[in-house]
């Protein structure tokens, strides 16, 4: 686990210490910071897509396969692919999940190169992909945009949360 995974996960246990108090007098207030923090992230993935460089019509089939889901307690909220296929994409004669198409344009993938040939290898092991910068497609990285606002989101949650019940 990379030092910032590590960081960000220590915060959250801090966060969650802090909050725990609120959490046994009103059972469904983390259940609804967690949903609020969820659907936030979720609605800056969309704008993420919405901003990618794709066609218009790819955009909207992208959005529509991302999946918000909660845990059943509310413990957790999660943004991701949802299953099954994306239609009329193939790769090697398989056709393609809506997880692989959304991997391929969150990170970059090769192509093929001209004529339909396969990759071309050189004798050290290496391909040819980034000589000339035209074998390969650059990743949208619309993931892991959002994962950096992530923490923000979870903490305005949080205060609105806190002002809800200071409120109420």
């Amino acid at each position: 686990m990379g030092g910032l995974a590590r960081a960000d996960k220590r915060d959250l246990e801090r966060f969650i210490r802090k909050w725990e108090n609120a959490f046994e007098k009103f059972p469904d207030a983390r259940r609804d910071a967690v949903r609020t923090m969820g659907e936030t992230v979720k609605r800056d993935l969309d704008a993420n897509i919405r901003s990618a460089d794709l066609r218009t019509d790819a955009k909207a089939a992208v959005i529509s396969w991302q999946d918000f889901v909660t845990g059943s307690r509310g413990g957790y909220a999660a943004v991701a692919p949802g299953k099954g296929t994306a239609s009329g994409r193939t790769w090697r004669g398989k056709v393609l999940s809506r997880r692989q198409v959304t991997r391929f344009l969150e990170k970059g993938h090769g192509v093929r190169l001209p004529g339909g040939r396969s990759m071309v290898w050189n004798r050290s092991g290496k391909s040819r992909i980034g000589q000339g910068g035209s074998w390969y497609v650059p990743g949208r990285m619309f993931y892991s945009w959002t994962k950096l606002r992530a923490q923000q989101h979870a903490l305005a949650a949080a205060e609105a949360l806190l002002k809800k019940i200071v409120g109420g």
